[in-house]
C-alpha cells in the first residue's frame, strides 16, 4: 500500500487512552508500555511482569519527575483462548509484542465499540483523532498494521501470531484484502500530539 493509498483509504484515524493520560501525552507524545516502563524506571522484576503478562486491572504508575501514569488494563484478552489462536509465539511473545508497539484504530467504528464494551462503558475516555496524511508524512515508513483487534481474545478469536503485524508498504490493499484495523508503530511517537486534530473526553452507552 502507498501512502496515497494509505491516506485516502483512511483520512483519520483514532486513538482511545485513559481520561487521566492528556497531560502526558502533551508532554511526552504516544507511549509504548515498554517506554513508559523505561521512563518510569521500573524495577526489573516488576517491569518483566508488566511487559510478559496479561494485566487484568488497569495500572497506577508514579515516578518523582514524570508524575502519574496509567497502563490500560488488557482485560479482554483470555491467555487460554489466546494460546489456542496463536500461530508461531507464545502467550509471554504476543505480550511483549503488544508491549512494544503505540496503537491507533484505522476506524471510528472500532472506537465506538470499545467504547460500548462492558469494561469500557461506564468509565470517562480520552478519543483523540489523528490526521492521517500529516502523520504518513513522518511516519509512514515507521508504521506496522494488523487486519484484526490483536488486544481481545473474546467471542472466537481470529488467528494471530508471527504474520499479524506487517509493513504498511507490504500491506496489499484492494477487494480481497481484509481492512486495516490497527495501525502500530514500535517504541514511542513524542511529536503525536502535532497531528491530534481532536480531543475529547467520551463515555460509552450501556
Amino acid at each position: 500500500m502507498t501512502k496515497e493509498e494509505f491516506v485516502k483509504a483512511y483520512p483519520r484515524l483514532y486513538h482511545m487512552a485513559t481520561s487521566q493520560a492528556q497531560p502526558t501525552l502533551d508532554t511526552l507524545g504516544l507511549l509504548s508500555t515498554d517506554a513508559i516502563l523505561d521512563l518510569f524506571e521500573m524495577d526489573a522484576t516488576e517491569k518483566e511482569r508488566l511487559r510478559s503478562e496479561r494485566r487484568p486491572q488497569m495500572t497506577k504508575l508514579t515516578h518523582p519527575k514524570h508524575g502519574v501514569f496509567y497502563l490500560r488494563d488488557q482485560r479482554p484478552m483470555r491467555d487460554a483462548a489466546l494460546e489456542q489462536c496463536l500461530d508461531g509465539m507464545t502467550v509471554r511473545e504476543w505480550y511483549l509484542s503488544l508491549n512494544s508497539r503505540v496503537f491507533m484504530w484505522a476506524s471510528r467504528d472500532r472506537v465506538d465499540r470499545l467504547l460500548a464494551a462492558r469494561a469500557y462503558r461506564s468509565q470517562d475516555q480520552l478519543v483523540l483523532t489523528i490526521d492521517t496524511a500529516s502523520f504518513a508524512e513522518k511516519h509512514f515508513s515507521e508504521i506496522v498494521v494488523s487486519t484484526l483487534n490483536s488486544g481481545a481474545t473474546l467471542y472466537r478469536p481470529l488467528r494471530r501470531g508471527i504474520q499479524t503485524f506487517m509493513p504498511i508498504t507490504a500491506f496489499q490493499a484492494g477487494r480481497l484484502s481484509k481492512p486495516i484495523v490497527e495501525v502500530t508503530l514500535v517504541g514511542s511517537v513524542p511529536d503525536f500530539m502535532e497531528f491530534v486534530t481532536s480531543s475529547e473526553i467520551r463515555k460509552g452507552q450501556a
